[in-house]
């Protein structure tokens, strides 16, 4: 890494990759820096809004939102509890059992396993998966919070018994083929953190003076999503309703 100089003086880290080119093959050295160029690429996208946020005067967060904060240990317990994750590409089935978060400048996982193929072939590697987590919301249903993983980068890291029949062109084959199978079947994590959908208010059934008890409608959504600190940061915007009267 070297540091420039950038606009009204300011130091600028830029980073510097040597070219996988360089290399006497090819595809030596070039799954791991594609893997740490995803990581990174995803994290410095999700400081540049940060950025230009604070540039434009503005607070990270609207003043407004309701902000929440997730510990970034928590989210790996839950998607632990899920594995083995197993995902089916034929001819490959791919079996996840490691996982890894990091609230970092972006919300990563990072997923470790096997993949095996039964036939005339058979291949016994060890594979890694980077990604995030991506579509935070609400589930209606349940009123709590849900992401999805979306993989960034899929790598078969380490073959045994064929490396002479696939060569790294084949393995980077067999990896596109998976990855390209892997949004569709990973699973949703489901954050256990409720958020109220209304207030009750209740009514006064005693008295000289009895009233109705009433319903305020929220309509809350999620405005921002920051990772740092090792927590995920959730922004709610809430919009307050009309207020409803509930007879008995």
């Amino acid at each position: 890494m070297e540091v420039m100089e950038g606009h009204g003086g300011r130091r600028v880290p830029r980073l510097v990759v040597a070219s996988a080119a360089a290399c006497s093959d090819p595809y030596e050295g070039a799954g791991p820096l594609q893997a740490e160029m995803v990581k990174l690429e995803r994290e410095l996208e999700g400081l540049r809004e940060s950025a230009a946020r604070l540039d434009r005067g503005e607070p990270v967060f609207p003043t407004s939102d309701v902000l929440i904060a997730i510990d970034e240990s928590f989210v790996q317990g839950l998607i632990a509890a899920q594995l083995p994750i197993v995902v089916h590409s034929a001819p490959y089935q791919v079996t996840l059992t490691a996982v890894d978060v990091g609230f970092s400048g972006a919300p990563t996982v990072t997923l470790r396993g096997t993949i095996t193929r039964d036939g005339l072939l058979t291949l016994d590697a060890v594979v890694g998966l980077i990604g995030a987590l991506s579509q935070i919301e609400i589930d209606a249903g349940t009123s709590t919070l849900r992401a999805r993983i979306t993989a960034d980068h899929f790598e078969i890291e380490e073959a045994s018994g064929i490396e002479a029949l696939l060569s790294g062109a084949s393995l980077e084959d067999v990896a596109a083929l998976v990855r390209a199978a892997l949004d569709a079947q990973l699973p949703t994590v489901a954050i256990p953190v409720r958020v109220q959908q209304d207030i009750e208010i209740p009514g006064i059934t005693e008295g000289p003076v009895r009233l109705d008890s009433a319903r305020l409608p929220l309509k809350v959504a999620v405005s921002r999503v920051l990772a740092a600190e090792q927590r995920l940061w959730v922004s709610l915007q809430v919009d307050i309703g009309q207020v409803a009267m509930v007879k008995r």
